[in-house]
């Protein structure tokens, strides 16, 4: 850690609790409320790596920062959804409909939170923001969805409290808090990094209740 960063770095589980609650009232805010609060630990890397493949997730790129544990049980459902048309004057006409199957969660618990331990403030509670979404998703009973556009919205949500949070940081953090949203802005990784773009991208065009309503519904990032 740079010296700028030691100040505010997050040591221990207890440490982490004032800062969970404060990104679980930034979900409040966002009339997005986690149906229940599942217990954050903070946990070194071999614990996330063995919780990671218990999981049935693949270890992705780079470090491992958190895990979401959730325990779920799916079904496969068929929905009708608008079929359109692009002219080629840009309009979207719609032409009829298709059916398409997706998978669903009927009951699902998650039992803890796990984020690496010894990052400092800002860093730890975009994880964790990230990571409440994984929770968010599961919890509310969102569709089986792709692994890009399920890291794409959790970063988004990451992003977005970095962005309510570095302009009230000291000097310090607000450098590195600006570093850290611009690492999630610049990800080349197909998963996070696109996955992020796009998820951006249909917040800004249609609003996060809306991207939201369309991809429990759809499982999928509306149409451009």
């Amino acid at each position: 850690l740079c010296l700028s960063c030691i100040s505010s770095v997050v040591v221990d589980t207890q440490d982490a609790q004032p800062l969970y609650t404060h990104v679980l009232q930034f979900y409040s805010r966002r009339n997005m409320p986690l149906p229940q609060t599942p217990p954050l630990f903070l946990v070194d890397q071999g614990c996330l790596n063995e919780s990671q493949v218990q999981e049935g997730e693949h270890v992705h790129e780079g470090l491992i920062r958190g895990v979401c544990i959730s325990h779920e049980r799916v079904i496969r459902s068929v929905v009708r959804e608008p079929q359109f048309l692009r002219t080629q004057s840009g309009q979207q006409l719609r032409v009829g409909n298709v059916s398409q199957s997706i998978t669903r969660a009927v009951s699902c618990t998650v039992s803890a939170i796990l984020v690496l331990y010894g990052f400092p403030r800002l860093l730890c509670g975009s994880i964790i923001a990230h990571e409440c979404m994984h929770a968010f998703l599961r919890l509310s009973k969102f569709p089986r969805l792709s692994r890009q556009i399920e890291e794409g919205l959790c970063q988004l949500m990451a992003q977005l409290w970095l962005e309510e949070e570095v302009p009230k940081a000291r000097d310090g953090d607000l450098e590195s808090g600006s570093y850290f949203a611009h690492a999630i802005q610049t990800d080349t990784s197909q998963t996070y990094g696109d996955g992020f773009r796009a998820a951006l991208e249909a917040y800004k065009r249609v609003g996060l209740v809306q991207l939201l309503s369309h991809v429990k519904h759809c499982g999928e990032l509306p149409m451009r």
